[in-house]
């Protein structure tokens, strides 16, 4: 009997070994689909960085082309105020003159009147 045992088991221990190599050449398989979805995550993951490295130079380039125009329009800004400055200047300067003969006049308007009231 022990015999029968043995050989039973044997043929039963084979027929689970047979089984497990099915299925670690499944196994086997999957591992190699997903090596090629780790391939395709490593290509992706390239691409990506790819995507930062030129977001990153454009918006290098951006900053770049804000601040000349920036500086630019600074520039033309002050070409165009300091003539204005000037300009202003001298026309306060020549209302100031106005005022003061307007408030001289007026003084000798108001002290003919009240010599004629007088």
């Amino acid at each position: 009997m022990d015999q029968e045992l043995k050989q039973y088991l044997d043929a039963n221990f084979a027929r689970m070994d047979e089984r497990f190599a099915g299925i670690d050449e499944k196994f086997a398989g999957i591992d190699e689909k997903f090596a090629g979805i780790d391939a395709k995550f490593a290509r992706i993951d390239e691409s990506f960085a790819d995507v930062d490295r030129r977001a990153e130079a454009m918006e290098s380039r951006l900053t770049a082309l804000v601040e000349k125009t920036e500086t630019n329009l600074l520039g033309a800004f002050y070409g165009w105020a300091r003539p204005m400055e000037i300009r202003v200047d001298s026309v306060t300067k020549t209302v100031m003159g106005f005022d003061e003969r307007l408030a001289l006049a007026e003084r000798r308007i108001s002290e003919l009147e009240r010599k004629r009231a007088s």
